[in-house]
């Protein structure tokens, strides 16, 4: 699947990943997160539920192709390929994350693929 859109992490507009700033609001698009050739990427805005929840949350869910190294600090850090990160992004930073190996992956697809199928959206939409 090729990611061509992303949302701003300020102004939270989805736009194409062909942007380099927002259209909205000038920020810079995150598109290092971004990088087909080693993983794909995208991101899903998030909605405010409850009180505590934020007001600018993303879930960025990410499958890794091929092992990455990663430069932050002073240590390089290597990621293994053939897993699935999610990560949970307030505005640009990142809050939480978890892998998992791809047959979890797999098995949550199935999960929510059987769920949303049940769901009154879809129950309704099947009668028109």
């Amino acid at each position: 699947m090729t990611v061509n859109e992303i949302f701003c992490p300020s102004c939270r507009l989805q736009q194409s990943t062909s942007h380099t700033f927002c259209a909205r609001c000038g920020a810079a698009l995150p598109l290092e997160l971004v990088d087909e050739r080693r993983k794909s990427a995208r991101f899903f805005a998030g909605v405010k539920v409850l009180e505590g929840d934020p007001e600018q949350g993303f879930l960025r869910v990410t499958h890794y192709r091929d092992t990455e190294r990663l430069h932050g600090g002073d240590t390089p850090i290597e990621v293994p390929s053939e897993h699935v990160r999610f990560s949970v992004w307030v505005q640009d930073q990142a809050q939480c994350v978890i892998s998992l190996p791809l047959s979890e992956a797999r098995e949550l697809t199935a999960f929510l693929d059987s769920e949303l199928r049940r769901s009154p959206d879809t129950l309704t939409a099947r009668r028109i």
